[in-house]
């Protein structure tokens, strides 16, 4: 069975913004979207990680992919690039796209108040 894929807002103007400096990153979102439908029946997400550090609160899990492989930067190594948080409820085969971002020296973790918003 097929996931739906939902992106909120914010994840829209994250990948806007990114997509100015990194002309590949719409392709390779849609080829990460391939590889989560293809692992879902099994509830496998290699290279994602599950967030487990907002509290409770949180009613539907949620992960971070840290190997997401962008061919702009290739050669780089998968774990110096993107990372999407994204939630992945399994009752209505429904992957929600929160948020996407460059690994830099100032920003490594998710918006705590973003999953919040989203997930709570």
């Amino acid at each position: 069975m097929e996931l739906n894929f939902y992106h909120v807002a914010e994840f829209e103007s994250d990948l806007e913004e990114i997509s100015k400096k990194y002309r590949n990153i719409p392709v390779d979102l849609e080829n990460f979207k391939k590889v989560l439908n293809a692992r879902a029946p099994h509830n496998i997400f290699h290279g994602a990680e599950r967030i487990t550090y907002f509290g409770s609160s949180i009613k539907i899990p949620v992960y971070k992919a840290k190997h997401f492989r962008s061919r702009d930067l290739k050669g780089k190594g998968v774990k110096s690039g993107f990372r999407v948080i994204y939630t992945y409820n399994v009752a209505d085969n429904m992957v929600t796209l929160i948020e996407i971002y460059m690994k830099t020296n100032t920003k490594q973790h998710p918006d705590p108040t973003r999953i919040h918003k989203y997930c709570t």
